[in-house]
């Protein structure tokens, strides 16, 4: 089954889930190099443009960017961000009872630990907390409106609550659908960024 044969509005988000990690998986690996490759690309042109944009960096020397690690069926989003000299990572440090806090990190100082079945990259516990500017958000599926099914643990829409910052998904084309099955407590991102650009509020920005 692919995605075209799969009715959204007849399906629980457990099943999409399942559907959307094995079309992913399923790409060649080839094909999802040259997609990252492509996303990254798109990801350093809206970072650069909101740093000269955005009248909330006028009088800040760095920019704080929450990113993740990315696990195997996950957007590899760092291959242009290497020459961006405003640009401080922070990564997400999960705490009790379903929360998180963004801490600053660079890749290389990741610690691994297996958690929830797979190997997760994560910031030292005594490592400085941060709150991003710009938060990139993994997830399973997108619209192009910005709503998003993540693994199901609520990490995520949790943090998102009372964040104030910009909100970004990050996607190959494939995890797009024209809607998704959404709770209360669903947090709507600010934008999605694809191989195919970068969507503000569903509408394509011009970089």
């Amino acid at each position: 089954m692919n995605s075209l044969d799969f009715d959204v509005s007849k399906s629980s988000k457990a099943d999409l889930r399942r559907i959307k990690k094995e079309e992913i998986l399923s790409l060649p690996h080839e094909v999802r190099v040259k997609k990252d490759i492509q996303i990254g690309e798109w990801l350093k042109a809206y970072l650069e443009y909101y740093w000269k944009n955005s009248p909330s960096q006028k009088n800040q020397s760095i920019l704080n960017l929450g990113v993740y690690s990315p696990l195997k069926d996950e957007v590899v989003w760092d291959s242009a961000l290497v020459d961006l000299g405003f640009i401080k990572l922070c990564y997400p440090s999960y705490l009790s009872e379903g929360r998180m806090v963004f801490r600053q990190c660079s890749q290389e100082d990741l610690i691994y630990t297996r958690d929830f079945g797979v190997s997760i990259g994560a910031p030292s516990i005594d490592a400085i907390e941060e709150v991003p500017d710009i938060c990139l958000i993994p997830g399973l599926c997108f619209t192009r409106e910005g709503h998003r099914l993540g693994r199901g643990k609520g990490y995520y829409d949790r943090y998102l609550e009372n964040f104030s910052g910009v909100k970004i998904g990050i996607a190959y084309s494939e995890q797009f659908e024209a809607e998704l099955p959404c709770e209360e407590h669903d947090q709507l991102l600010d934008g999605v960024i694809s191989e195919q650009g970068v969507l503000i509020a569903g509408e394509l920005l011009s970089l």
